[in-house]
């Protein structure tokens, strides 16, 4: 596992099929079993003296490997965008826990107003099940 990861990119400032877009308001359950650092292309509106104009920008992200999703064993991938977020996973694999519990995970809100809820749980299931596939 690569697990060296910039942090400090996350404390500046206060996808595809296999990736899991969470719905809001709703409550999922998740287990990871790896995490790296990645970017993101966005595009910014950034007012300037001619008005508005569009910026393309990189950011960073992390993305997680879940490997437990709602009770079933799967192969797919969590980005997390949240400075806050991030902040608390950051806790969470600074004390050994992001690999080894299930974690209860929610959102709500909208735009810069949402918000991110990421509770650990009990221990992880160690029983390998071959339920891979899990669905959303």
């Amino acid at each position: 596992m690569d697990e060296k990861i910039n942090w400090v990119v996350f404390e500046v400032k206060g996808g595809g099929e296999d990736r899991i877009k969470p719905e809001k308001g709703k409550q999922y359950e998740f287990g990871f079993s790896s995490i790296r650092q990645d970017e993101l292309e966005v595009v910014d509106k950034e007012k300037t003296a001619e008005g508005r104009i569009e910026i393309k920008k990189r950011i960073p992200v992390i993305v997680l490997e879940v490997d437990y999703l709602n009770g079933k064993r799967t192969k797919r991938e969590f980005m997390v965008t949240s400075k806050k977020l991030i902040a608390t996973i950051k806790t969470y694999f600074e004390r050994d826990l992001l690999f080894t519990r299930v974690f209860q995970y929610s959102t709500d809100g909208e735009g810069y107003q949402t918000t991110h809820q990421l509770i650990a749980l009990q221990e992880k299931p160690r029983e390998a099940k071959n339920d891979v596939g899990a669905t959303l």
